[in-house]
């Protein structure tokens, strides 16, 4: 199989090597992740200027990483590798959730994997709760602790089989439709992959002003509060898993 994996926190993101783990050493798998962090930048992408390249090695493969956005790097990667179109684009694992309409707007993870769909390729987008303090802890130092990601690499063994598993149709069938995984903060015992809709949570401000600038400040959630929704399903110690059809996006008409 070829695969592509794509990413919005760049190449420095100690899940980008987690998910790299994951993959068996058969498959074609070309990387292709933003240089320097690209969160928050949804499917925005670079119309003006050249895109550099530098290439990186992890866990023995190749990374190339792209002076770009997410959704530039998931583009490039698309139409420039050894292979032509990959079967499937993977995106993430994410540092922090990508639960809610409005984060997943937001999203660059969700951006790139979006971009996959429009060149009808199925994509995965994953991304991974962080506690407030590890969450803190990535912003200060841009490392997380060998105990957490013990844990996180754990968890992902436990969890990225039945993920994977449950992908191979959608790939089989090549449905350009994302499947948004959220992984929680801490599995539950009973831990299980649960269909989810997009929760309908939103956020104010996401600036805070000093003098005469603004610069971005973690906004506070107004998370949906449904038992089916992607947010409290996470929150509940289990996998959450939405589709996300662009196809079906806009499509009901006005009745005027």
């Amino acid at each position: 199989m070829n695969i592509l994996i794509v990413n919005d926190d760049s190449v420095d993101s100690p899940f980008l090597e987690l998910l790299i783990e994951q993959i068996p050493a058969e498959h074609n798998c070309h990387i292709v992740v933003p240089a320097e962090e690209q969160s928050w930048k949804g499917k925005a992408m670079t119309r003006f200027g050249e895109l550099a390249e530098k290439t990186e090695t992890i866990n023995g493969r190749t990374v190339h990483c792209i002076y770009g956005t997410p959704a530039d790097c998931a583009n490039i990667g698309i139409y420039h590798n050894d292979f032509g179109l990959p079967d499937c684009v993977i995106s993430g694992i994410n540092i922090g959730h990508n639960a809610g309409v409005a984060y997943i707007f937001s999203s660059g993870t969700v951006g790139a994997a979006i971009e996959a769909n429009i060149a009808g390729i199925p994509a995965l987008s994953l991304s991974q709760l962080l506690p407030n303090e590890l969450f803190d802890e990535w912003i200060n130092n841009r490392s997380l602790t060998d105990s957490s990601m013990d844990y996180f690499r754990k968890q992902l063994d436990q969890v990225f089989p039945k993920v994977w598993e449950k992908f191979q149709p959608e790939i089989q069938a090549k449905n350009p439709i994302t499947w948004n995984v959220n992984f929680p903060g801490k599995l539950a015992a009973d831990w299980e992959l649960k269909s989810a809709r997009c929760g309908l949570s939103f956020y104010g401000s996401c600036f805070k002003k000093t003098d005469d600038t603004f610069k971005h400040d973690a906004p506070k959630p107004q998370e949906d509060q449904g038992e089916d929704s992607d947010v409290q399903i996470i929150l509940s110690g289990h996998v959450s898993v939405t589709k996300l059809d662009m196809r079906s996006f806009g499509q009901d008409k006005i009745d005027f």
